[in-house]
């Protein structure tokens, strides 16, 4: 894969799985061969539309039994509480990742981990998480998302809403994993799931957390 442009190389692993069911190690070898230069971050970075808005801006590279997308976060950007299963490989900046669990009508922080360029990190079924972006520099953080079987959309996606207690499940009109800002995102919410939390415990690490994002 040597020379060869990264999001060729992307595809290239697209390709293999057309017809080969994904095996999780292999898979991961695979993404683990994944370089990607200065230039190539900051033609992805000058991709995202100037009039964009969002919190991260995902570009899709391909799907076949595997999908993988990259994805650009901005400026104090991150993504709500919700579940999911992927196998994320970080390109530029850090990541932060959470790992929740909900037990004994607690939403409980299970794992904090941070990921830099080169290291992925590993979102197993029904994982409940987080993903915390930190910049170096100026510069937006890069990351490609490898998911099997691949989304299409974001519906079905659990949002856990840590205020009010509440899961909502987003439809396919959602654009973003989090708490959707109008009706037509949602496809249902279950109320009274937790009551209570042990945030307090990490009120420190995650103020840290978002001034990291921020600088």
């Amino acid at each position: 894969m040597k020379g060869e442009d990264k999001v060729e190389m992307i595809k290239t692993i697209i390709k293999k799985y057309e017809t080969k069911t994904p095996i999780f190690k292999e898979l991961v070898e695979d993404v683990s061969k994944i370089k990607i230069s200065s230039k190539e971050m900051k033609r992805y970075i000058h991709e995202v539309p100037d009039d964009f808005e969002g919190n991260y801006f995902r570009q899709k590279v391909g799907t076949s039994q595997v999908g993988a997308l990259i994805m650009t976060w901005f400026k104090g950007s991150d993504i709500h509480i919700h579940d999911d299963s992927a196998i994320i490989y970080v390109l530029s900046g850090h990541l932060i990742n959470i790992k929740y669990q909900i037990m004994n009508k607690s939403l409980l922080v299970k794992d904090i981990t941070i990921a830099q360029p080169g290291e992925m990190i590993f979102e197993e079924k029904g994982l409940i998480h987080q993903i915390i972006p930190v910049r170096k520099n100026d510069d937006p953080c890069l990351s490609a998302h490898f998911y099997f079987p691949p989304k299409q959309s974001l519906e079905g996606t659990k949002i856990i809403d840590p205020m009010s207690g509440r899961i909502i499940t987003l439809s396919s009109f959602a654009k973003e994993a989090c708490i959707p800002s109008n009706h037509e995102e949602i496809l249902s919410i279950q109320e009274n799931v937790f009551f209570d939390t042990n945030f307090s415990l990490f009120n420190k690490l995650f103020r840290e957390q978002t001034i990291a994002s921020s600088l």
